[in-house]
């Protein structure tokens, strides 16, 4: 009974090796190298978890909690506050499915042609590396996100309609909206207005990526000739990376914004449109909403990666010292040794 137990024991021991150190195996790579599998899901990862982090801060100051807490009179003349749960739900799910993910893919995207960037134009200024690998990024995120934010809004569209005459339908999910959408009202209705949705997005994030850069290292090359004794950066040089990059992407995106407004709206004083009032508005709703949220997603993006990192490192650790647990227990005939010794 020893031999069996003896050989199970040095399996399981394997086991529990392999499980707390890792394989070095090489997987599939793009760029020579520089991205993977791994550091493009690592990336969505830590993009998506700032943007979850960056609505979850700025959630009490931007009318939602006004949608989801709804003030009713009781029988007796009472006021009292009722929480809409449901329209909570509604909300966040759109949050966390399009804007969130978004935001993943948008960074993950930017990883990706960056890299590709810097292997196939090395010669290239790094800015215009960024300005490129932004580009393409944007394009990305938008071509992923738009369809499914139309066949969102057509779904909605849809079940209102419906409400109105009477009818009870099922709500569809967002894979067959976007069929029932393309079969209605044909494929391209699904990437109307793509153009204009990027050109709107494009500009503002192009120069952020850019100049979050360039910050980002001048204040590491700072901070190196200041501390030689600690290499490692403090978590507020990003944070102001990022709030300065935003700032400054703002004020050379708002010329684009204003040239944008002024052909859109050519009969402006017919829909009594001023773009010397609509842009700076735009500019100043944009340096207190949009800026600081890019200030939360660098302070929260290297603690999202650095929990994501060490998840599976803990989860080997967890399960190595189980098994190492069982496999130190008691054996049959000591248990029962003990059983009898007790009567």
């Amino acid at each position: 009974m020893a031999m069996p137990r003896a050989l199970t024991m040095a399996a399981m021991a394997k086991f529990s090796n392999d499980l707390n150190t890792e394989k070095q195996t090489k997987g599939p790579s793009l760029f020579k190298g520089q991205v993977t599998p791994k550091s493009w899901f690592t990336s969505y990862v830590v993009g998506a978890g700032g943007a979850f982090f960056a609505e979850v801060g700025f959630y009490p100051f931007e009318g939602l909690p006004q949608k989801h807490f709804l003030k009713v009179t009781g029988p007796n003349g009472a006021v009292k506050t009722v929480f809409k749960y449901k329209q909570f739900v509604k909300d966040w799910s759109y949050l966390i499915k399009y804007k969130v993910n978004g935001s993943g893919i948008l960074v993950a995207s930017y990883g990706l042609y960056k890299a590709g960037t810097k292997v196939y134009l090395p010669d290239l200024h790094p800015v215009c590396q960024s300005l490129i690998a932004a580009s393409f990024a944007v394009a990305t995120q938008t071509g992923i996100i738009y369809p499914l934010t139309k066949a969102y809004n057509w779904r909605a569209e849809q079940i209102a309609l419906a409400a109105k005459n009477g009818v009870k339908v099922k709500t569809p999910c967002i894979g067959k909206a976007m069929i029932q959408m393309a079969k209605a009202n044909g494929i391209g209705s699904l990437y109307k207005g793509y153009i204009t949705n990027y050109n709107i997005a494009a500009p503002t994030l192009m120069w952020y990526y850019t100049m979050d850069e360039v910050y980002l290292k001048a204040l590491k090359k700072r901070w190196a000739k200041n501390h030689p004794e600690n290499p490692i950066v403090p978590w507020y040089i990003p944070a102001i990376a990022g709030t300065t990059g935003s700032l400054t992407a703002i004020l050379i995106a708002s010329p684009v914004e204003y040239l944008r407004e002024t052909v859109a709206n050519r009969k402006a004083h017919e829909l009594k449109f001023n773009p010397n009032k609509a842009v700076p508005a735009k500019v100043t709703r944009d340096s207190l909403h949009v800026s600081p949220r890019y200030t939360i997603k660098k302070i929260t993006g290297p603690m999202v990666r650095r929990a994501y990192n060490q998840t599976p490192e803990t989860i080997r650790q967890t399960v190595g010292s189980s098994l190492k647990a069982t496999l130190q227990g008691p054996t049959v005939r000591d248990i029962i040794k003990r059983a009898i010794l007790r009567h």
